[in-house]
C-alpha cells in the first residue's frame, strides 16, 4: 500500500505548533509533543492543515494516516488522526503495549485530535488524552494483524464507527 499522505502544496508558510500524543518506539510512556503544522491561507476542506508528523515520529518511513472516532462521555463523536509507521526490524513499542496488552507494534505512532471545522487541532486536556488512548487501542485491535502480516503496507485509512 502506498503512503497515504500527499506533500503540502503550501510554500513560505510558518508552521503552528499543535499538541499531540506520541507513542514513541523508544519510550515506555506516551509523550505530549508539539507537531509543526502548516496552516494554509484560506484554510478549508479543500485546503486543510498539514501536520508534519515526520518531525516527531521520524522521516524515511512509510507514514500511514488513519482516522478513528470514539464517543466522549456525552455520546458525541471525537475523531483522531493516527499517523504511524511499522518497521519490522524495530523493537516492540512498549508504550503501545501498555495501551493494548500483547501488542507487538514495531514503530512509532502519533495521535492528533481532529477539529469540527479544521483537520487537526490541539489535543486538549486529560479527557481528550484518555479518548486518544481509546482510539489507539481500537486502531491496534483492528489492524495489528494486517500491519504485521504485511510489514506495515496494509494499514487502512479509517476504522468504521461503532
Amino acid at each position: 500500500m502506498p503512503p497515504l499522505r500527499e506533500p503540502s502544496p503550501m510554500q513560505n508558510t510558518d508552521p503552528m505548533m499543535i499538541s499531540a500524543l506520541l507513542f514513541d518506539r523508544m519510550s515506555p510512556d506516551p509523550l505530549r509533543v508539539q507537531v509543526p503544522t502548516v496552516i494554509p491561507i484560506g484554510e478549508s476542506l479543500y485546503r486543510p492543515r498539514y501536520p508534519c508528523v515526520e518531525s516527531v515520529i521520524g522521516s524515511g518511513f512509510r507514514i500511514h494516516d488513519c482516522v478513528v472516532a470514539v464517543d466522549d462521555h456525552r455520546g458525541r463523536k471525537v475523531r483522531f488522526l493516527i499517523s504511524c509507521h511499522y518497521t519490522l526490524g524495530f523493537p516492540v513499542n512498549q508504550a503501545l503495549e501498555r495501551v493494548r496488552a500483547g501488542t507487538l507494534w514495531r514503530g512509532s505512532l502519533v495521535v492528533m485530535r481532529q477539529g469540527s471545522n479544521v483537520f487537526v487541532t490541539d489535543m486538549g486536556g486529560v479527557s481528550n488524552q484518555n479518548l486518544a488512548r481509546i482510539a489507539v487501542a481500537r486502531f491496534l485491535e483492528a489492524h495489528i494483524e494486517a500491519a504485521t502480516n504485511s510489514e506495515g503496507r496494509d494499514i487502512p485509512r479509517s476504522i468504521p464507527d461503532n
